[in-house]
């Protein structure tokens, strides 16, 4: 269903030209913006399709509110391939045919693929998240000065467009063509570097920025810049965030039945459960059938649902946010998973649990996360308002919990919008549901719920 858009966002559409760049803090509805500046030059008749380049846990989302906002067809570009491959047509031709107008691939794949003859000048080209751009120096910043060239409709959507400050803007106003100079005129006019030495070896360094004033009159000045305190009270402020379930979460629906090891992990190993069903000794300690034991059953349910595509779904946010952040979650598993997340990002993070109260790198740091875990962090402490950023890594089971934990970022001393991002995954789905008609999801509901389609 197509959403409505807010003033703010309809003011930027009406004056939108064939190249634009919104730089909009989290929140503020960059996606369906952009897509609402394609409408226009399709109605126009100036674009026929359009190409979006996003991070891999984004393809699904983009897919969705294309069709949901516009009303057309999208697709994965893997899935193009396939089917106009198995239909023994080209790629137009299939589009063509079933009437498809969007094609989503995520980063990662864009500069592997050499042939993208099938993109004309009547196409739209969206670079979400464009920090990832940014680097003249990697593949993906080199590809993308090949790519510019195919049309000059080309948008590009990020909440933090800079972290090393102005020349971080270069490649994406260069893909943008808002900019037309090389990388080293660009160096000599508006970058000044001072000498260091490293191991006795002298380097030049970047120390600062000059003609300041006239990089921002000449070219910032072109790109929509959006802030959250201009708009504190018309923005969306919750958002669920559709995450797919694994092969082995639907395995152990279809079946019925959960296996756990000494350790209280999971078993999805088919060769170790058709082992241990034969009678062979091996890791599997537990087994728990949906009707014996549904609160066993549930259980291994949710741990299954932490999985590498909700990691993969932090990851990118984090990577494109650089300000606090306060994940909620439920299980040591997911405490586990998100620490080696974070570790390998090398962002500073706090927890906040039964064993751990240490909010000194949440508050030291600028780009700091607080993990926190709803039993122990849901009530009794005002140091999360500091993050106006609220993620569910996974709902609570209980109502109370639930929402005194989302009040956390929500009280007095909160100078920004409060965002919620709600990562929702198999049964989840039917978690959230329960939470919204104000219901504890307890083993009760959790058999009435179970032929329910939104759990799989």
């Amino acid at each position: 269903m197509r959403k409505e858009l807010y003033k703010y966002q309809q003011e930027v559409v009406d004056r939108a030209t064939e190249s634009t760049a919104l730089f909009w803090d989290m929140g503020l509805g960059k996606t369906i913006t952009s897509l609402e500046i394609f409408k226009k030059f399709y109605d126009k008749k100036e674009v026929d399709n359009l190409f979006v380049m996003c991070p891999i846990s984004m393809i699904d989302e983009w897919c969705r509110e294309f069709e949901n906002q516009l009303g057309m067809k999208a697709i994965k570009y893997k899935d193009l391939i396939n089917k106009a491959y198995k239909a023994r047509v080209d790629i137009i031709t299939y589009m063509n045919n079933i009437g498809i107008h969007c094609v989503v691939l995520n980063y990662d794949m864009v500069w592997r693929i050499n042939d993208y003859h099938w993109i004309s000048p009547r196409w739209m080209l969206i670079c979400d998240e464009s920090h990832r751009i940014k680097n003249t120096g990697s593949k993906i910043g080199k590809y993308m000065k090949f790519l510019k060239v195919r049309t000059k409709y080309k948008i590009c959507l990020t909440g933090t467009p800079q972290s090393q400050g102005y020349i971080d803007y270069y490649n994406q106003l260069y893909f943008l063509d808002k900019i037309d100079m090389s990388m080293s005129f660009f160096k000599d006019r508006y970058c000044f570097y001072e000498d260091k030495v490293f191991n006795g070896i002298k380097i030049k360094q970047l120390a600062g920025y000059k003609n300041v004033g006239e990089f921002e009159s000449l070219y910032l000045s072109q790109c929509e810049f959006l802030k959250i305190q201009r708009v504190y009270d018309d923005i969306i402020k919750y958002h669920t965030i559709e995450i797919p379930t694994t092969n082995e979460y639907q395995r152990v629906l279809k079946d019925r039945v959960i296996y756990f090891d000494g350790d209280g992990k999971v078993v999805s190993n088919r060769v170790e459960i058709d082992g241990y069903l034969k009678g062979e000794g091996n890791s599997i300690v537990e087994e728990h059938k949906y009707l014996d034991n549904p609160g066993a059953y549930r259980y291994g349910l949710r741990m299954l649902l932490n999985s590498e595509y909700k990691l993969k779904w932090v990851e990118d946010f984090l990577d494109g946010y650089d300000k606090r952040v306060v994940i909620f979650y439920n299980y040591n598993v997911e405490l586990d998973s998100l620490r080696k997340l974070l570790e390998k990002m090398k962002r500073p993070y706090s927890v906040y649990n039964g064993g751990e109260k240490d909010f000194t790198n949440f508050k030291e740091n600028e780009n700091g996360v607080c993990l926190c875990n709803y039993q122990s962090g849901s009530v009794g402490i005002n140091d999360l308002v500091i993050s106006n950023i609220f993620i569910a890594y996974s709902p609570s089971d209980n109502y109370i919990n639930w929402e005194q934990a989302k009040k956390r970022i929500d009280r007095h001393g909160q100078e920004h919008t409060p965002i919620y991002y709600f990562l929702s995954s198999g049964l989840e789905n039917r978690i959230y549901h329960s939470l919204s008609v104000g219901k504890n999801f307890d083993d009760r509901v959790f058999v009435e719920e179970m032929d329910s389609d939104l759990i799989k």
